[in-house]
């Protein structure tokens, strides 16, 4: 059986009240099976440790094709606290030959 080559990478993107965007973690070489479960286990993870913090409330799970986007916000003045963005990106050709 062939084996599946490691076109995908995830990317999780923080974006705070302001709007400044910063990638907070990246995971590399997966396949599109591996990229799909991760994305969902990423997601409980950045869940369950924002919702540790007492001030803060998931308000939104927005699921895409290829993206996920969960967004928290302030409970007591219901403002927008950050969005994470869980995006799964495939690798050009040219990248793809520079990984072998």
């Amino acid at each position: 059986m062939m084996e599946m080559l490691p076109y995908y990478k995830i990317r999780v993107i923080c974006e705070d009240v302001k709007g400044n965007k910063k990638c907070v973690y990246t995971q590399e070489n997966l396949s599109k099976a591996e990229a799909k479960t991760d994305i969902e286990k990423i997601a409980r993870t950045i869940d369950k440790n924002m919702l540790n913090d007492s001030e803060v409330e998931r308000s939104l799970i927005y699921l895409k094709k290829n993206e996920t986007e969960i967004r928290f916000h302030n409970i007591k003045t219901k403002n927008l606290h950050c969005k994470y963005f869980i995006r799964m990106e495939r690798y050009s050709l040219l990248q793809l030959l520079n990984i072998k």
